[in-house]
């Protein structure tokens, strides 16, 4: 054998015994492979846009339902209010008489509104209405009160706007497009009229606070109060 053809052997033998693992040699790639066609990448697309349009039609769905249980969340306490002004002549926390109506300790002024610094009669007419059957759950406080299901607390309370003296069912820190929605279930969606109205601002007054309708409603910003009249 020539040395030059022993030498080329030689070679061979060297590279082979050192060649790595990860070359390509040693992971040989079929020679019909290809990548996704347009049709696949098309349906692949397709699938994704299902999904998300699944999740955002989910999503929706639970915030209708969120709102729905706000909307009946106010209709039930409007009712047992009602109730309990025609049953005992006085709306529950101004009932000066709750002691001997209900059982409770706590009484109003039986001036014809429900308010008070501090809950002075706001929380008692959630126990009020307790006492008398007309709603269940805990009796709330200052540290504790009542909330609806976007985490907001409820308030059975006087409030003034534009000047006048009304009672309402009051929801805090609902979001922008449940207020509007709310609004519009229950009166005509328009945040300064009518007897839903919502607002941002509320500047306290000899003990009564004064709140101020926001203009219009925004979704991307929750109202700090929605006021509902029941009356």
């Amino acid at each position: 054998m020539a040395l030059r053809d022993t030498a080329i052997i030689s070679h061979k033998r060297l590279a082979k015994k050192h060649l790595s693992p990860f070359t390509l040699a040693s992971c040989p790639l079929p020679l019909n492979s290809k990548g996704f066609t347009l049709v696949e990448l098309a349906v692949v697309l397709v699938i994704l846009g299902t999904i998300f349009m699944s999740v955002l039609k989910v999503e929706s769905m639970v915030k209708n339902a969120k709102i729905r249980q706000v909307v009946n969340q106010y209709r039930e306490l409007r009712t047992a209010i009602l109730v309990y002004k025609d049953k005992y002549g006085y709306l529950p926390g101004d009932d000066p008489y709750a002691d001997v109506h209900v059982g409770s300790t706590r009484m109003g002024n039986g001036d014809g509104y429900v308010y008070g610094t501090g809950g002075y009669e706001w929380f008692p007419a959630f126990e009020h209405l307790n006492k008398a059957g007309l709603i269940k759950g805990k009796i709330p406080s200052a540290a504790d009160p009542v909330k609806h299901v976007f985490n907001g607390s409820v308030y059975i309370t006087m409030q003034i706007i534009s000047g006048i003296k009304y009672n309402y069912i009051r929801f805090d820190d609902l979001p922008g497009d449940v207020a509007q929605a709310l609004d519009t279930a229950l009166d005509d969606g328009i945040s300064d009229h009518g007897i839903v109205q919502s607002g941002n601002v509320a500047t306290l007054i000899s003990g009564v606070w004064l709140i101020t309708p926001a203009s219009s409603y925004s979704s991307s910003a929750n109202m700090g109060y929605t006021l509902i009249k029941y009356e």
